[in-house]
């Protein structure tokens, strides 16, 4: 599938509320992703609500355009080539599903810059009808700690995460996207 909508909840966390949480669900390997991001020089996508990136995940290679909707995130995707994503750092969008919707919001001709990249370690975990990520994140010589859970709707999403956070002792504390903190951080003053 090339789009998909995508509900989720998230809530940062300190490096011993992430420690607990590991304990909760023991026996789940983590994995190491890479997402380099991309917007115009003059952050057009950010401006229209939307984000681009690449995800390199063991042996693949995925560009997403997230865009925000009422009660989540679209998301298009397309699988890359190491050509392609050579293209993408020349600052060209590889045709496919992720072109045609980034037109629609820059134009025939966006010109892309490379502003960075996110390394993630993910623990993954089935649960409760949808996916709970435990994330230890690094960019931008800084590190944070957040869990996701993405649900069938975002009144799932936001209930099952709640109740996992009461349950454990944990209190919710608000969470920008990833994308989001990389530039915050990156563009401090």
């Amino acid at each position: 599938m090339t789009q998909e909508m995508e509900y989720e909840a998230k809530s940062m966390l300190t490096k011993t509320g992430y420690n607990k949480l590991i304990k909760v669900f023991p026996n789940n390997e983590p994995i190491t992703q890479q997402n380099d991001y991309f917007d115009t020089l003059d952050f057009t996508l950010k401006q229209k609500g939307a984000a681009l990136r690449v995800r390199h995940k063991k042996d693949t290679h995925t560009l997403t355009l997230k865009q925000s909707q009422k009660d989540g995130l679209l998301e298009t995707h397309q699988p890359l080539t190491a050509e392609q994503i050579n293209l993408l750092h020349n600052g060209q969008i590889p045709d496919g599903p992720v072109k045609r919707a980034t037109t629609f919001l820059l134009g025939d001709k966006p010109h892309l810059h490379y502003f960075g990249s996110l390394k993630t370690i993910r623990t993954e975990i089935n649960y409760r009808n949808g996916t709970l990520c435990l994330d230890h994140s690094l960019y931008n010589n800084t590190e944070d700690f957040e869990i996701e859970f993405e649900g069938s709707s975002i009144k799932h999403a936001e209930f099952e995460l709640n109740h996992l956070l009461q349950q454990v002792g944990l209190e919710s504390k608000k969470a920008k996207n990833k994308v989001a903190r990389f530039f915050d951080h990156s563009f401090r003053k």
